[in-house]
């Protein structure tokens, strides 16, 4: 969509455009005669200029598919943007093309900080959202703004509500329309029909944010091919745009669990959140004059040379490596066939999810940047880069007093061929196994040691961190 405006630009929003108005028999119709509003400003392309582009038409179709069972208070929760500038686009589908009738929904999201707007308020908003609208009505016809809709935003990184459950503070800045229809109070219905659309179109956009902040939910860069890219330059004289596209697909199962009983839990399922609070006193305000407790969203720490990173987002454009996927710690619904490894189902399935999870927790703490395989990798569990830029290929097994012997001799041999793998890749590769509880007697650290391979398990990982990942390189 961001590059088909490049090309059609943005024309003002027109009252047949948008909301949709089906006839109804016991409702009066528009007189045809009658002279209808028309914005007579619009939004320029160069607004669009700088902005990450993302698309969630992942996040569309499963709010399309669940909306019956979804509430909105439950869908939003943190939506501190990864990004100052952003442009969120995904397509109307299901209900909300049948309620809205157009193609597709285009937001320019930036974060605004306010400062003396505020001023008179005891206890003034300190940032926000301002959302702008642009409407594919027809296919390759864009329009818009309405107007621009702000979000107040607390220091929880929430919305600010009037009430828990309640409509979220903020208001609705209209564009000039001609004649004027608009009552600044809102409250006529033709107002509230704006408003109320203009929050319903910016669901998607903000349940996105919020599931931003969840581990298992990842933004994948596209490179558009080099090809058609060229094509383009040569047609309308710039190359295509190189966007996100936000996968929820390791989310479905925790998000569709969570909404079996009627959506009630669907927050607490969302707020598996990599954000955290900070503490700010009269000595070392933030921004040199802000107290209190804040909202921030992580960030990972790193070498640019290792790829892209951007907040907490991280596409390692170069590197080795895709963003981590969360393994889902619950057993799958039958036993794998034919298979006798027990962390293919069962108890042991749970535990290596956990045990992954908690090493990859550990990493990011630790500020590396765990990872997960990418197409052409071999199946490693944890990857991860170093700060000496060496790799790391981790191996993750359940382990019982019963089974000890038999996992450990997998995951040496799994681990070894990872490790052979990857140097076909990488120049520096080193290799670890972590598991689920101690090794049965020291004859495996010596076989370990003599491989060069790292062990540790899961009542050690601190020292595993410390001394192994950040370790001297080799």
């Amino acid at each position: 969509m961001y590059d088909r405006i490049q090309v059609a630009g943005i024309r003002p929003w027109h009252f047949a455009d948008w909301p949709l108005r089906p006839a109804k028999p016991d409702e009066p119709t528009v007189p045809v005669d009658a002279r209808l509003p028309a914005a007579q400003t619009t939004l320029a392309v160069s607004e669009l200029d700088g902005a990450t582009v993302l698309d969630v038409t992942d996040v569309a179709h499963y709010l399309a598919g669940h909306s019956a069972r979804l509430s909105q208070f439950d869908l939003i929760t943190t939506v501190t943007a990864p990004f100052d500038r952003m442009f969120v686009e995904y397509p109307c589908v299901g209900p909300y093309r049948e309620r809205h009738g157009i193609r597709g929904v285009g937001v320019l999201v930036e974060q605004v900080e306010f400062e003396d707007e505020f001023a008179d308020d005891p206890d003034p908003p300190r940032w926000g959202l301002s959302l702008t609208h642009v409407f594919e009505s027809r296919k390759g016809d864009f329009c818009g703004p309405v107007g621009v809709l702000r979000l107040f935003i607390g220091p929880d990184g929430k919305l600010l509500r009037e009430a828990p459950r309640g409509r979220a503070n903020g208001g609705v800045k209209f564009v000039r329309q001609v004649p004027n229809w608009i009552d600044e109070s809102g409250e006529d219905a033709y107002t509230e029909e704006l408003v109320a659309g203009l929050w319903e179109l910016s669901i998607p956009v903000l349940f996105a944010l919020s599931l931003m902040h969840c581990r298992n939910v990842t933004a994948e860069q596209v490179e558009p091919g080099e090809k058609i890219s060229r094509a383009h330059l040569r047609r309308h004289g710039s190359p295509l745009t190189r966007y996100l596209v936000l996968k929820i697909e390791p989310m479905r199962t925790v998000l569709d669990d969570a909404t079996r009983s009627g959506g009630g839990d669907l927050g607490q399922a969302i707020h598996m959140c990599r954000g955290h609070f900070k503490s700010y006193g009269p000595e070392a305000p933030l921004f040199g004059r802000f107290t209190g407790q804040w909202w921030w969203h992580s960030h990972q720490r790193g070498q640019a040379d290792h790829g892209v990173v951007t907040k907490d987002y991280a596409i390692a454009l170069d590197g080795p490596g895709a963003p981590y996927r969360t393994a889902a710690e619950i057993p799958p619904a039958q036993r794998a066939n034919k298979t006798s490894d027990p962390d293919a189902y069962g108890r042991g399935h749970v535990a290596h999810a956990h045990v992954q999870n908690v090493v990859a927790a550990a990493l990011h703490s630790a500020g590396v940047a765990p990872c997960s395989p990418k197409s052409g990798e071999p199946p490693y569990d944890i990857g991860c880069i170093d700060r000496h830029g060496i790799f790391w290929v981790i191996e993750i097994k359940s382990m019982t007093a019963e089974n000890a012997e038999s996992q450990l001799r997998a995951a040496l041999g799994q681990v070894l061929r990872y490790r052979q793998a990857m140097l076909r890749l990488q120049p520096r590769v080193r290799a670890a196994i972590v598991t689920e509880c101690a090794a049965p007697d020291a004859t495996w650290d010596d076989l370990f040691a003599a491989e060069g391979i790292t062990f540790a398990w899961l009542g050690h990982l601190d020292n595993f961190v410390e001394a192994t990942i950040q370790s001297s390189p080799k």
